[in-house]
């Protein structure tokens, strides 16, 4: 059997022929040879095929491309991770709010009213930039912030107190918060941007902004929720007070909106709104330039709350529709935001003017009846007669007014319902035992239907009357007429005074702390 070579031999990798000819080639003598030696035969030149390289066509050169300048590229927004550890102190702020904000309630009878105005103002907004600022900003920069802005907060509840001479039961009123809110907002967007480019400051602001309303909504569901359970408690369990425990409750669940408030969720949020005030921006500036045109014309005079609502709307808008200044926009959009910027100027004038108007139908005189005005009377030189001032008080009560209460004087009496110091102002009178010591007293309110107050005026033992106590209404609309018609009724007392219950809306009564000054002929035994 014939030996067969290797099958290694066939690889292919042996199989290699060389790409150019060699130059010389072997040629054999006779096959007769066993052994010769090789004959090598020059190759003609010209069988020998030389490889040519020529060079290539070079293409037409490109014209050069204008060099693009470099673009304005806004700084990346900060990404934010909410660890697991940011959930306990964001709830431990919460409890501590509602806790604080209930011992403040439950020991308001013996506070000074001072302290009382600057407490509740503090323990209103500080825990709330506390809880915005954990985990999107470093810690010493918010404390810092927060101590800044607590005493500001203080000092304007104190002087609040002072400027309206606790006409408004000691709570703060709405000018007072919303001024407040503004520039607290306006504070934490620019701490919290860390002073960086206007791009940051947009983000922050927009961010901010979501996260104040989502926080409000559910604190108002968190009151809605505990406001019918307090009812349904009271309802059926008497024994058991859950009214104290709304606060709390209202405080945790704005802590838990705050955590539950990450910066991915807020970001898509935040694209939402844009384009819905972006694309309502063409609408509100035909609006605004409707408005403005009315005025300017005689033809409409607008309120205060038409321009200054709209105004406010523009404003949302165009910033909506700007961005972070770097995004680029349609010529139309550019123009849209130009053209309502201007409206702005004539809303403001409108505003201005509807300002100036309320505060001259409020100085007319014998016109306005508010509480403002009332407070702010004067005793006339003559002292009306007891009877002027019996014939200015409305009695809803089959019992006559008592003659110790018109005869004394109370012109020295801070606290004095303006129908006793003036004949030219009225009073309602309304007898209910508001103390539950089984004696009727006096309430005679003021103002008007928006807005009104109320002094309850008791009995000493010596027979004398004083101011005990005062009573501050919420401006909704409809309260004095519910209480002229009768429709009110007495809640279980918080304290040493029984609540009253208005179409639907519950009043503390405030305990006045009579000095020299009011306490009446015949001073009571306390």
């Amino acid at each position: 059997m014939a030996h067969e070579p290797d099958s290694w031999i066939n690889a292919p990798a042996f199989q290699w022929t060389p790409e150019t000819p060699l130059r010389l080639e072997p040629q054999f003598a006779a096959e007769s040879v066993a052994v010769a030696e090789p004959m090598i035969t020059p190759v003609a030149e010209a069988e020998i095929i030389e490889p040519r390289f020529e060079a290539a066509a070079r293409p037409a050169p490109f014209p050069e491309a204008p060099i693009a300048k470099p673009r304005y590229t806004p700084a990346e927004a900060p990404r934010e991770i909410v660890r697991p550890g940011f959930f306990l102190p964001r709830l431990g702020v919460g409890i501590a709010q509602g806790a604080l904000l209930f011992a403040l309630f439950t020991a308001r009878d013996y506070l000074d009213p001072y302290f009382f105005s600057a407490a509740i103002m503090v323990l209103m907004f500080a825990p709330l930039l506390l809880l915005a600022g954990l985990g999107r900003m470093r810690f010493w920069p918010l404390l810092l912030w927060t101590g800044f802005a607590a005493v500001l907060l203080a000092a304007a509840g104190a002087y609040h107190h002072w400027r309206t001479l606790s006409s408004d039961g000691g709570h703060p009123g709405l000018a007072l918060l919303t001024l407040c809110a503004l520039f607290l907002f306006a504070g934490q967007s620019l701490v919290q941007a860390g002073g960086q480019d206007y791009p940051a400051h947009y983000r922050s602001a927009w961010r901010l902004a979501i996260r104040i309303v989502l926080c409000a909504l559910f604190a108002g569901l968190a009151w809605a929720a505990a406001g019918a359970a307090s009812g349904f408690m009271r309802e059926h369990y008497p024994a058991l007070d859950f009214a104290p425990l709304v606060l709390p409750l209202v405080a945790i669940s704005a802590a838990i909106a705050a955590q539950l408030t990450g910066e991915r969720f807020l970001g898509a949020l935040q694209e939402g709104a844009v384009f819905v005030f972006t694309m309502a921006l063409p609408f509100l500036l035909l609006l605004g330039m409707a408005v403005a045109a009315l005025g300017a014309l005689g033809r409409w005079q607008p309120s205060l709350a038409v321009t200054a609502g709209l105004g406010v709307m523009l404003i949302i808008a165009i910033n909506a529709s700007y961005r972070d200044g770097a995004s680029w926009r349609p010529y139309w959009q550019r123009r849209t935001e130009f053209i309502a910027s201007l409206v702005l100027v004539p809303l403001s004038l409108l505003a201005g003017f509807a300002l100036a108007a309320m505060a001259a139908s409020k100085s007319a005189p014998g016109v306005a009846r508010g509480a403002f005005e009332a407070l702010a009377a004067k005793p006339s030189a003559d002292r009306p007669t007891p009877t002027e001032i019996g014939a200015n008080i409305h009695v809803h009560s089959a019992t006559g007014l008592p003659a110790g209460l018109l005869a004394r004087d109370w012109s020295g009496v801070a606290s004095a319902p303006p129908c006793l110091t003036s004949a030219a102002l009225t009073c309602d009178a309304f007898f209910s035992d508001l103390d539950g010591d089984g004696h009727d007293e006096i309430l005679l309110a003021y103002g008007t239907d928006a807005r009104w107050w109320a002094a309850v005026m008791k009995q000493g033992s010596g027979g004398g009357w004083y101011v005990a106590g005062t009573l501050a209404a919420p401006p909704c609309p409809g309260g004095l007429d519910a209480l002229r018609a009768g429709h009110f009724a007495l809640a279980r007392p918080s304290g040493s005074w029984r609540d009253l219950v208005v179409d639907g809306i519950r009043l503390s009564v405030l305990p006045a702390t009579p000095g020299l000054a009011d306490l009446p002929t015949a001073c009571p035994v306390l």
